[in-house]
């Protein structure tokens, strides 16, 4: 019994040390800051698909080519029937489906909207309703 649980023991322990050195801390070469990180390098460079870094370092948005955010705002409060611009809440400029979009949400009358609009065309592309 002894014997059998030893080898538990130490299997235990040569699976932590593995995960414990594959885990591990890498250091943010921007802000100085140590994060945690599960990959492994594979001598590749790696990317993160970060929406925010991908709008402001590797494309960003010419937003003299958008509808720009007072007619994205106008887009959705259109959709809410009473609810006017105190009712905004979260509302910016990102990048998803491949395009800049202008992300946000409206609390009015006990509900939640949160939508994502065409930063170019207008065109809502995400609308959702919920019980705030």
């Amino acid at each position: 019994m002894k014997k059998g649980t030893l080898k538990i023991t130490m299997l235990l322990i040569a699976i932590l040390t593995i995960f414990g050195i594959t885990y591990g801390n890498v250091k943010n070469k921007n802000s100085g800051a140590i994060v945690e990180d599960y990959t492994v390098d594979t001598g590749a460079d790696y990317i993160e698909y970060d929406d925010d870094y991908y709008v402001n370092r590797v494309n960003p948005v010419d937003e003299s080519k958008t509808i720009g955010i007072n007619r994205a705002k106008e887009i959705a409060l259109r959709k809410v029937p009473g609810a006017n611009r105190t009712h905004i809440g979260e509302f910016h400029l990102d990048y998803e489906y491949g395009r800049p979009v202008y992300e946000g949400s409206i609390y009015y009358n006990g509900w939640e909207y949160e939508f994502d609009i065409d930063a170019v065309t207008g065109k809502i592309l995400k609308w959702e309703k919920d019980r705030d």
